[in-house]
């Protein structure tokens, strides 16, 4: 097992990078008035809906073995140094309605448990707004190009949960599901609600039911096209 944090984070850098890129390119494909309407004119606010709910859903994650780790702390506190930080929003949000809050990553590593999950439920109400205008423009743009936005979220996502994951040098098969279910319900889950509206709103599905079915289709055959990459290369 890997026990140099920096090869750990290396491959989370990446994807984050990646992922990044693959929002811009969205936010360019986005009518003028939308870009507008939903982002004030700046992918800076996209970017910024992204980076908190990320961040917000790996500390969920980082509660689950009992204790927010120093290690899971540095990671957060790296991530959020490429973009933008919670902590540093969640003080800024603050000053400006004539509140003091402090709060830092290594903050979470000291607070019980109960009091870290009520900031992160606590922080989902505060960025619900900006992470609905991201999902559903993801969605609209995702539904509508060639290009496969979702798997490249999804893929991007789950690599840099899984350095986050290795970062204390031990895991287990619970700490691996717990995650899995918190990133589908945080991130993936709301683009899948959102595609099957869309499809319906479109015309490409007659109802809900219809729609969920042909979202599975498309997860099996991204799936089976994944493990014939896979055998290939072997």
């Amino acid at each position: 097992m890997e026990t140099d944090p920096e090869k750990i984070f290396a491959p989370a850098q990446a994807a984050y990078s990646f992922v990044i890129s693959n929002l811009k390119e969205i936010y360019d494909l986005l009518p003028q008035e939308d870009q507008k309407r939903i982002f004030g004119g700046s992918f800076e606010k996209m970017h910024l809906g992204f980076d908190l709910v990320l961040q917000n859903t790996l500390l969920k994650i980082g509660t689950v073995d009992g204790d927010v780790s120093p290690n899971e702390a540095a990671f957060l506190a790296r991530l959020g140094d490429m973009g933008y930080d919670l902590c540093d929003y969640v003080m800024a949000f603050a000053k400006a309605a004539g509140e003091k809050i402090e709060v830092s990553w290594g903050a979470f590593e000291k607070a019980p448990i109960p009091t870290v999950r009520e900031f992160t439920e606590l922080i989902d109400v505060a960025i619900s707004p900006m992470t609905d205008c991201l999902f559903s423009m993801f969605s609209l743009v995702d539904m509508v190009t060639e290009k496969d936005y979702f798997t490249v979220l999804e893929d991007s996502v789950l690599q840099i949960a899984d350095a986050f994951l290795a970062i204390d040098f031990s895991r287990s098969e619970y700490e691996n599901n717990a995650a899995l279910a918190q990133i589908k319900a945080d991130i993936l889950q709301p683009i899948v609600d959102n595609n099957i509206a869309l499809m319906v709103a479109l015309g490409q599905a007659k109802d809900p039911d219809e729609a969920k079915a042909k979202q599975l289709e498309k997860a099996k055959a991204k799936q089976d096209a994944k493990k014939a990459k896979k055998a290939a290369k072997k």
